[in-house]
This record gives structure tokens, sequence and C-alpha cells, in this order.
């Protein structure tokens, strides 16, 4: 039998000067004018994560979990490391600071889930078998949050996708 996948612990600590929203008693600073859902979409599949999606939650329990939720699959532990590492190097970058503080990976030493706090948006890279078992995009859908589902470059499927979509364009790949 799998081991049960545990969230990884998420700290909120430490002296911040500007701040964005997050609910009633939680003060998060970042600087969001220099980075949009769309960057670090960008960042994950540059980092060949797959199934990456984001979720709309800004309007869910007053702003306590940021504007964004994304989320990417990884193939491997190392994998996984290496695409939780780039998306910190980015947002260091460009000097998001949280509480004082530059973004860190939480949960670094799971081997199935790891997150990056940037601020108002959340960032999730994790094992397929966690991310199929937590099914967090549900629960945040059931809230109420919208999703958009990018197409994955990089899944297992996604050869079979890119064939498809050549056979719809009238174009024969193979032949």
């Amino acid at each position: 039998p799998a081991a049960a996948v545990h969230p990884p612990a998420v700290g909120r600590v430490g002296p911040s000067a500007s701040f964005t929203k997050a609910g009633p008693g939680l003060e998060r600073e970042a600087n969001q004018r220099s980075y949009d859902v769309q960057d670090v979409v960008r960042w994950l599949e540059e980092e060949h994560a797959f199934d990456v999606c984001y979720l709309e939650v800004k309007d869910l329990m007053d702003g306590a979990v940021g504007d964004w939720l994304v989320f990417g699959s990884a193939r491997t532990e190392g994998h996984m490391k290496r695409t939780a590492k780039a998306v910190v190097h980015e947002l260091k970058n460009r000097e998001v600071r949280l509480f004082g503080r530059g973004p860190e990976i939480e949960g670094g030493a799971s081997d199935e889930w790891m997150l990056v706090d940037g601020g108002s948006i959340i960032v999730n890279v994790m094992m397929p078998h966690a991310r199929a078992e937590l099914n967090l995009e549900q629960h945040w859908r059931k809230l109420g949050a919208p999703m958009v589902q990018t197409e994955s470059r990089h899944g297992p499927h996604a050869e079979a996708a890119a064939a498809a979509a050549a056979v719809a364009a009238g174009e024969h790949p193979g032949l």
C-alpha cells in the first residue's frame, strides 16, 4: 500500500513592510507587479512539469490563500525538487519578499508534494499519485474556484495529444 500523503508544513512568520490581503490577522508581503500567474505557468512548463492548471481563489476564504493556486506534476522526486527550486529562483530574481524573507520551498523533505508561496500565487509541484490522491483541484472547484487547464506539452499523453491535434488540423503526422 502507498504511504499516506501529508501536506507540506506552511509557516507564516517574520516581519514584513508592505502587505497584500491575506485574511483576518494574516499579513503577507509580495512584489506582485513583477510576475503573474501566466509567468508561473511558463516557469513550470519550462521545467517540463505536466498537467499544469491554475485556479482563481481570490474571492474564497476572504483571500486567506491568495489569488491563485497553481498545480503541476513532476515525473520523479528529483524533477519535483528541481521544478520547485526553479520557481523559487524566478521569484527571488523578481525580489519577491514574504514576511521580510525570500520565498522558500515548503515540504522540502517531502517526496510527494512541494509548495512555493509566492505571495498571492501559491505553487504546488506534486507527484502524480499524490495529486490524484489529494485531488486538491476538485476541492477548490467545489468551493467555487474557476480552473484553467493548460495544454500540457510534457505530460505522459502530450505526444498523443499533439498527433491528434495535427490530424484534426488536416495534417498527417508520420505519413
